[in-house]
């Protein structure tokens, strides 16, 4: 980093990436001339005509011939950057973009749009130079690529164009202006198909709150936040662009989970971050500082070989690995995102306290049954245990209704049919955990036992039934 002189790692960060993007912007400007034919004849022997037309397997191939190539230079202008298509949808409903490279986040972009673009005059003639490195205020401080291929799509099937967008022009955002009622849609692919209103997201954007940690987790979570910062450091490559950031983050924090134990929690933790790992090039000294292309496998390599330093971090504490994780995405400026996965780990957790919790009534209750007690201690409250034979008797037939009415009600195990959606389910649920609880009900907790279930198994309402019902014992 030169003389530069940082006082957090957020600095190093940011100070990180200020001199990547001005270094990659020089050699930009020294590399493309000399590398332009080499590349093309490399790209012809591909049968393509870009990087976007390759598969993930052609492309490990491509810049593996690239790698001591007099254009790998190049290739690291080319392949790096957060990419996103930007265009308009015309009043009979078509729709035209071209491609952008660098800084497709919608912090970057959407403040760019409303500055030089909010009307949509100015799309026009985008539209007509095509492709270039990065959107900028003013048009003429565009450098364009020269070339004018363009994705075209209709509003009739969106989610067509989006697809396409993403496949075969290497989009990871989308921003349209519209010329029906003059305002910006945008995409954000990993997310979902559809358009929403592009100024609308950066309101939320702004208005994300710095993620604070809960009471009781700070030292765990600090820990864990301080061992990635070192990790990182180290890796300074796989902080390059956002979008490889959190793909690492996201499959950092599954492995940890899974490390600590806390299986179920893998897959909805990690959901909600939204990245993914790709190729990134990485400048070795001590070959004339020579770009090479590092791909997903060999960083994943990299992952597992850097252990299970998360979970240990976190003393194999789930809620300290998930909270670790936030405040370093916090540091990035993904608040959001580390709200999101607390909020995921809360939701799981809450449902299994719940079952849990009954599960454990019920063993007392067994135990002091068991004992030919006539009450038995829960949570610091005594609770009644029939010990007669004619209350046995009674208790007993009041037992084989309640299990005839289970049968019925989980009659979904027989015939999925009788539960066909979330409002019957969560009736059906509701009388369960009722009859499971009695008087410690809680109408909230279950709520989110439902909420939960649904989460995990969707419309799959017979496996939702069957994890609640097994659940109670």
């Amino acid at each position: 980093m030169g003389s530069l002189k940082l006082q957090s790692f957020e600095d190093f960060a940011n100070a990180s990436e200020i001199e990547h993007t001005a270094k990659l912007e020089e050699e930009q400007r020294a590399a493309r001339d000399t590398a332009a034919e080499s590349f093309k004849n490399l790209l012809a022997e591909f049968g393509v005509t870009s990087i976007k037309e390759l598969n993930e397997e052609d492309r490990t191939k491509f810049f593996s011939k690239l790698g001591t190539s007099s254009v790998s230079e190049s290739l690291a202008i080319i392949e790096e950057g957060t990419r996103s298509q930007i265009g308009k949808i015309k009043k009979n409903g078509k729709i035209t973009a071209v491609y952008m490279h660098y800084d497709g986040y919608p912090d970057h972009m959407l403040p760019i749009i409303k500055k030089g673009y909010k009307d949509g005059k100015a799309v026009d003639l985008l539209l007509k130079k095509g492709g270039g490195s990065g959107l900028e205020v003013k048009i003429d401080d565009i450098n364009f690529y020269g070339d004018k291929a363009t994705i075209d799509g209709d509003m009739k099937d969106t989610e067509k164009f989006v697809k396409d967008a993403a496949n075969n022009g290497g989009a990871e955002f989308i921003y349209l202006y519209s010329e029906r009622d003059s305002k910006w849609y945008m995409v954000d692919v990993y997310d979902s198909y559809d358009l929403v209103p592009a100024f609308e997201s950066l309101n939320n954007m702004i208005i994300n709150e710095k993620f604070v940690v809960s009471k009781g987790n700070l030292r765990d979570a600090k820990k864990v936040n301080k061992s990635l910062e070192q990790f990182f450091m180290k890796h300074v490559a796989l902080t390059e662009n956002s979008e490889l950031l959190l793909g690492v983050c996201k499959y950092m924090i599954a492995e940890a989970l899974t490390d600590a134990n806390f299986h179920s929690y893998r897959e909805p933790v990690s959901k909600a971050i939204k990245g993914r790992i790709t190729t990134v090039m990485v400048e070795i000294d001590r070959l004339g500082g020579i770009n090479v292309p590092v791909g997903k496998k060999s960083i994943i390599n990299l992952l597992d070989d850097a252990g299970a330093f998360m979970a240990s971090a976190a003393s194999w504490s789930g809620i300290g690995i998930v909270e670790g994780m936030a405040l370093f995405l916090d540091g990035f400026g993904h608040s959001d995102t580390a709200q999101k996965i607390v909020d995921a780990f809360e939701l799981i957790w809450a449902n299994e306290s719940v079952m849990n919790e009954g599960n454990a009534f019920l063993a007392a209750r067994a135990k002091a049954v068991e004992e030919d007690a006539e009450e038995f201690e829960f949570n610091g409250k005594n609770f009644p245990v029939i010990n007669n034979s004619a209350e046995v008797k009674e208790a007993e037939e009041e037992d084989q209704e309640f299990h005839e009415a289970e049968e019925v009600e989980e009659a979904p195990k027989v015939n999925e049919a009788e539960v066909k959606s979330d409002e019957e389910f969560k009736e059906y649920a509701f009388a369960v955990l009722g009859k499971a609880f009695g008087d410690d009900f809680d109408e909230e907790k279950a709520q989110e036992v439902v909420d939960g279930l649904l989460s995990k198994h969707g419309e799959e309402y017979g496996a939702a039934i069957g994890a609640l019902t097994s659940s109670l014992g």
